[in-house]
């Protein structure tokens, strides 16, 4: 089975480590993919698409590496890397199409939009939705699949791989873009709270 971010992460161990390593650690995490899949066969379509692409390619190779005799520590910092090395292509991406003709105003309606359908409650998520203008969406999330997962794994620190994420992705996409966060559940918080809306005129500096 073809997985990008499976991928994207082999080359990152390629780069780090030697030819007999790398292959090494990279035939385990396919392999340890493969089983969790396997084991998660009967989920729904809204969690596997996490699964597949962000959550078991993590645990695989977090799983692999310690196999492998990289540290728990080092390990996690890897992992922590490679993920924010992908999140910060997709945030140059997004700030290019932001930057045409003002299509940031529509940014804030268009996460509470991605929020709603990818993070619901058949994923796996629970969320409170707050009230705003359309330049503005705020929520907080109550219950989160990624850390559950996680947790289920014994590997609940991995979750902040996927929490740095969130602000690299969101923090400076644009200049009329104010970001704000405050507490993570991956860092022991008791929930994360999102913040993204278009500043007003005396915002600005």
């Amino acid at each position: 089975m073809k997985n990008k971010t499976m991928a994207a992460l082999a080359t990152f161990v390629k780069a780090q480590w030697g030819k007999p390593m790398s292959e090494k650690v990279i035939a385990d995490a396919e392999l340890r993919w493969m089983e969790l899949c396997r084991e998660n066969e009967c989920a729904c379509k809204e969690k596997k698409v996490h699964y597949t692409t962000a959550i078991f390619p993590c645990i695989s190779y977090y799983e692999a590496l310690q196999k492998n005799g990289i540290s728990q520590p080092d390990a996690l910092t890897f992992l922590d890397e490679s993920w924010r090395k992908q999140a910060e292509k997709s945030a140059r991406w997004m700030k290019k199409i932001l930057g045409i003709l003002g299509l940031y105003k529509r940014y804030p309606a268009m996460f509470r939009w991605v929020a709603k359908r990818q993070f619901g409650t058949k994923a796996g998520f629970e969320a409170d939705f707050y009230q705003t203008e359309q330049t503005c969406c705020k929520f907080d999330m109550r219950k989160c699949l990624f850390l559950d997962t996680c947790r289920t794994y014994g590997c609940p620190e991995l979750t902040q791989c996927f929490c740095h994420t969130d602000d690299i992705k969101n923090k400076d996409l644009h200049p009329n873009l104010c970001w704000n966060r405050t507490q993570y559940m991956g860092n022991g918080g008791e929930l994360c709270d999102f913040e993204i809306c278009v500043k007003e005129p005396d915002q600005k500096r």
